[in-house]
């Protein structure tokens, strides 16, 4: 563990005061070797006022330093880091992305708060799983399946991360499991974690084969990027039963076995070995303190642009509400987060049995014709529930 470069503390400090989830240092116009500074608070980004950050040139090569690669460094090169330091009561995660620029360097700070309740320490449950989807995505990490893949996707923050932390944390402890990550986010009991290191030929396939010749039994590989890193988790489930948890980047459950087959998975690997495809997102919350019944009219607005189940269920809403705006919520009408999913089972247990055929919209009716939510209806759930507005549903979700 180490400390947050003394030039960043203050705007380090201040952000997890608030809560924010990013903190991003943009060089000004006058060339001065300064920076403006912006906070990201659930997915609002919220100017820094009359703060300005330290010198860049300085901060850019502090965290150089902290994050174990050469202080001078090419300028002229994107970089992306991580380290774990204490800043004051709190144990922080944080992820280092600097663009280089004409004026300077453009540097983000992604904070993740070890220990809170969107890390390790939070369950399948808390996190907003219903009983099925946990027992769901439990059940396809043990026997009778012997290996295999499970995906969860969605894009940056959608709490993906989270999820694979409270699994590995709620499968049984005699299973061995281990987690390969670029950086970790904290501490888990009784699971072996590594860490990738591209300049040193550690990379995410090395990992897996090594754990699976110590007899690693469940792995979370944190992303996928490419075909090498499926190609290696699905042939050691193949071959000696190792289960791989990983995310990836698509917009619905559907869509994740036709993104592993245009990366050149063949279909009948994806129909066979892989056992579960998890989609989440993170939706806005109104604020409670502000928000207002929704109007009529603004009802049968936002009802008329879905098709006709979903404008239904809109319809008869009974308490939605639409955002307004106040300084306990800083004028945005939104108020904290929650997590919505959907899931779709192995293609085997759809009993879609042509494989080379398969598109994401025969995946998504057959999942519907057995019943599955999809996050589109359970974001109408919530905008009944009073938790979310109209805007934040057609936005965050697809139809579905």
């Amino acid at each position: 563990m180490t400390s947050v470069p003394l030039s960043l503390r203050p705007h380090v400090l201040h952000a997890i005061r608030i809560g924010a989830q990013r903190v991003s240092f943009s060089p000004y116009d006058d060339g001065s070797g300064r920076a403006s500074v912006a906070f990201v608070v659930d997915g609002e980004r919220f100017s820094g006022g009359d703060e300005v950050a330290p010198e860049l040139e300085r901060a850019h090569a502090d965290l150089r330093v902290v994050c174990d690669l050469d202080a001078g460094g090419d300028r002229n090169q994107p970089w992306s880091g991580g380290f774990i330091a204490s800043v004051g009561d709190t144990v922080v995660s944080i992820r280092v992305d600097a663009v280089p620029g004409v004026r300077g360097p453009l540097i983000s700070l992604y904070l993740v708060p070890i220990g809170d309740a969107n890390t390790q320490h939070t369950t399948l449950l808390e996190l907003g799983l219903s009983l099925a989807e946990r027992d769901a995505l439990l059940s396809a990490c043990q026997p009778p399946h012997r290996g295999g893949l499970i995906v969860l996707s969605g894009p940056t923050w959608s709490g993906k991360n989270p999820v694979a932390y409270a699994m590995m944390n709620e499968l049984p402890a005699a299973r061995s499991k281990g987690t390969i990550e670029v950086e970790t986010r904290g501490h888990l009991r009784g699971v072996h974690q590594s860490l990738i290191d591209e300049n040193l030929g550690i990379t995410p396939s090395t990992l897996l084969r090594a754990m699976g010749s110590v007899g690693v039994e469940v792995v979370y590989l944190r992303e996928v990027f490419g075909y090498d890193e499926v190609d290696t988790a699905l042939r050691l489930a193949d071959r000696v039963g190792m289960t791989v948890i990983t995310t990836i980047h698509t917009t619905s459950a559907a869509a994740t076995p036709i993104r592993l087959m245009n990366m050149g998975i063949d279909p009948f690997r994806v129909y066979e070995s892989c056992h579960l495809f998890q989609a989440q997102r993170r939706l806005p919350r109104l604020c409670v303190e502000c928000r207002s019944p929704m109007r009529d009219a603004d009802r049968a607005a936002f009802a008329s642009a879905l098709p006709l189940p979903q404008r239904e269920a809109v319809l008869s809403a009974e308490r939605p509400h639409s955002a307004v705006g106040c300084p306990a919520c800083r004028w945005t009408g939104r108020k904290g987060t929650f997590l919505i999913f959907e899931q779709v089972p192995s293609l085997r247990k759809l009993r879609l049995l042509d494989v080379n055929d398969v598109t994401t919209e025969t995946i998504a009716a057959a999942a519907a014709e057995a019943g599955l939510p999809t996050m589109r209806s359970r974001a109408i759930e919530a905008f009944g529930a009073g938790l979310v507005d109209a805007a934040a549903v057609l936005s965050e979700t697809v139809d579905g």
